[in-house]
């Protein structure tokens, strides 16, 4: 018996599952989000907001909903055979509602790594949650939704003086814009770019 249950597990390894769950927009018999995930490679899989297509570049990947008898209807996103690294999972928001996502891993050996997020949603809103997948044993998943800003910091160099409490800087002086994105539970999803207006 226990050949069986390892040739059965053989067949499901090497996959992650983007699962979503019970999610209706208030009052609605309808799902007030969709979905899209985005690769390393900018492959992407799901709802595509600028034209409201399904797509489906990532290998073997697909996207849909299901509507159970008797139960809420669900999207579901699956990636049968994912990369090791980073992918993006955009929640958009299409009404006002609340949403939980369960997000499936499973590695090289069967084992599986569940996390759930839930939160609420506006019409034309849209978040991000980071999946940094490892198919290792041993090596964890890390999922996590980076809603904290970036700090930024200005750093003024020389030359520079101070009258009556005032800083003075000329036309030398080297100043420097540091940003960083600080590490809110799981992780941080980094900085894109600093605008300077």
């Amino acid at each position: 018996m226990k050949m069986v249950e390892k040739n059965l597990i053989l067949l499901v390894v090497l996959f992650t599952s983007l699962v979503i769950k019970n999610i209706y927009c208030e009052d609605k018999e309808q799902l007030c989000f969709e979905l899209l995930v985005i690769d390393t490679q900018g492959k992407r899989t799901g709802y595509e907001p600028s034209n409201g297509n399904i797509i489906e570049e990532i290998f073997e990947s697909s996207y849909g909903d299901e509507i159970p008898i008797d139960e809420p209807i669900y999207k579901w996103l699956h990636i049968p055979r994912p990369f090791r690294g980073g992918y993006t999972l955009y929640v958009i928001g299409k009404d006002t509602g609340t949403y939980e996502i369960e997000i499936n891993a499973i590695n090289d050996t069967g084992d599986f790594y569940v996390k759930k997020i839930s939160g609420s949603i506006t019409q034309n809103e849209i978040k991000k949650i980071f999946i940094n997948y490892s198919p290792t044993p041993g090596e964890p998943t890390h999922i996590f939704e980076d809603d904290t800003p970036p700090v930024k910091e200005i750093e003024v160099g020389g030359p520079k003086f101070e009258v009556f409490g005032v800083s003075y800087i000329s036309k030398n002086t080297e100043i420097c814009f540091n940003s960083t994105d600080p590490i809110v539970a799981e992780g941080a999803s980094g900085v894109k770019y600093t605008d300077i207006v």
